[in-house]
Order: C-alpha cells, then structure tokens, then sequence
C-alpha cells in the first residue's frame, strides 16, 4: 500500500518536472519542414511528393535528422514528406553514415553545414523558458 503511494507520488513529481521545461513556441514538423525548405530554397510540396531529385532527396534527409534532432515522432515525420517509418530510419541511418563520413574526408563541410542550420533553426523556432 505505502509502496504503491509512494510509485504515484514519484510518477507525479517526474511528469511535472517535464512540464517545467516545455518550451513556449515549440514548432511543429510542418513548420519545421518549411524552415528548412525556406533555407534550402526548395518547395515544400516538391519534397512531400514522391520525386527523386537530388535536392529534394538532400532536403527530406536534412528535415527528418533535424526533426529527429527535435525530438519529433517518426512516424509524424513520415506521414508528412509521405514515407513509410521503416523508410525514415533507413534515411535517417544513411544520413548519420554521410555526416561521419563528412567530419573523416571532407573536412566536416556537411557537418557544419548541419549544425548551422540547426542553430539558426533554434533561434527562428524556439522561445524556451
């Protein structure tokens, strides 16, 4: 009985502790997708469709490991670029492959380049508490 008080009063103190830390404006995948595609120059709706360009398909990798990177669901983030969630991991899997191929060959171009757009990505989205 004391026991199982105790394992509620737990749970209570730890979801609370999350709600502590939401941010105000958290973006949606959608707004995500935009950002990036608006820094990329691209079209939106070019990347949601099912063509293979090598743009779009740099566009979709970049959406779905910044969208990973905030900590969307994959299966939200395959529903809307219209990829089965198997198919986002196997992207994400091969985009993290060509980022540590990048930082070993290529001096970290892609690397850097990643990690700028997530920082200005941060600052357009997200105002945290």
């Amino acid at each position: 009985m004391q026991q199982t008080t105790l394992m509620s009063t737990l749970i209570k103190e730890r979801r609370t502790r999350r709600r502590k830390a939401i941010c105000i404006n958290t973006p949606t995948p959608g707004q995500l997708l935009n950002e990036v595609c608006h820094i990329l120059d691209l079209n939106p709706n070019d990347v949601k469709s099912g063509r293979r360009f090598t743009r779009l398909v740099k566009g979709k990798s970049m959406f779905l490991y910044l969208g990973r990177s905030f900590g969307f669901q994959i299966a939200d983030m395959g529903r809307l670029v219209k990829m089965n969630h198997s198919s986002v991991l196997y992207h994400l899997n091969g985009y993290d492959d060509l980022l540590d191929k990048s930082k070993m060959y290529y001096d970290g171009n892609l690397a850097q380049e990643v990690r700028l757009m997530k920082d200005k990505l941060r600052s357009r989205l997200i105002n945290c508490l």
